[in-house]
């Protein structure tokens, strides 16, 4: 793996007036998707129907088999190192649903960045199927010469409920997670860098930090300390493994006033120090 020359991970965008994409990926344009590491500002479904290739999602490498799916969330850092015989990238913008808790709810369900094994989905027969005739039913709307919106955000809405009983850990309960869980995750995400402290989290969501922790253990098993850690980590090795920055400078991006502090957190978190996870990246 080579360090790439740009400064920052490179970062893509859907256009405005393409709110919803569906692209066939075959021999003709196989090449154009074998981008560097990158990352998005919308969500990306990779659907691999034929063939067999290689794809990473945050350090976890994917093969590429058919009738499976990979989902992407926006800030994700993936690269389809080996493209399949054909396959369909489905992308979407943030906010092309409807806002709303119970679609908050869904994305958090499909597209949960704190559980890395739910970026790949298995279809079996009847599941593949379905989606199939979904998928097929958004990209006949696109290519319309006036595509109907409204009609493909509630197909994409179903399209993306269907696909959430094939997640590795989905039972019926999951998806009645606690809101306050949700915005805590929205919180994390916008403030991790500056915020290293429960009681920011807790003040912000109306909760006391032993209630907000009570919570956090009840439906993840961690505390909402663990959860930061763990998101500064992931960015961590993000920066170190796709950016050329120096350790001081990733640092400092993550709100760290003192490299040496940095160094020991990263290592009592990982078991290996920023310069040698970078090396391990790239032996």
């Amino acid at each position: 793996m080579a360090i790439m020359a740009s400064t920052d991970i490179e970062h893509y965008r859907l256009p405005d007036e393409e709110p919803l994409q569906i692209i066939r990926v075959d021999e003709t344009n196989r090449q154009s998707f074998q981008r560097r590491p990158h990352r998005h500002d919308y969500f990306e479904v990779v659907w691999t129907e034929t063939g067999e290739g290689e794809h990473s999602i945050d350090f976890t490498a994917f093969p590429l088999r058919p009738r499976t799916l990979y989902l992407i969330a926006p800030g994700q850092v993936h690269q389809i190192v080996t493209p399949p015989e054909l396959m369909y990238v489905l992308t979407f913008q943030a906010d092309f649903i409807e806002s709303g808790y119970r679609n908050r709810l869904l994305l958090q369900e499909a597209f949960a960045t704190f559980s890395i094994e739910r970026a790949c989905i298995h279809l079996d027969h009847l599941g593949y199927r379905h989606l199939d005739h979904l998928g097929e039913i958004m990209d006949d709307e696109i290519h319309r010469e006036t595509p109907d919106w409204d009609l493909l955000e509630s197909l994409l809405t179903a399209f993306l409920h269907y696909l959430t009983r094939y997640l590795p850990d989905f039972t019926p309960e999951s998806v009645y997670i606690d809101p306050r869980i949700m915005n805590l995750f929205d919180l994390l995400e916008s403030h991790y860098k500056n915020q290293r402290h429960t009681s920011f989290y807790a003040g912000q969501i109306g909760l006391t930090p032993k209630r907000l922790n009570e919570l956090t253990r009840q439906n993840l098993g961690k505390t909402v300390t663990q959860l930061l850690h763990e998101r500064v980590i992931v960015e961590a090795r993000r920066e170190l493994t796709f950016t050329p920055k120096t350790i001081k400078t990733i640092a400092y991006e993550l709100g760290f006033e003192d490299v040496a502090y940095f160094c020991r957190f990263f290592r009592r978190e990982t078991g290996v120090s920023p310069l040698g996870f970078r090396k391990q990246v790239f032996a």
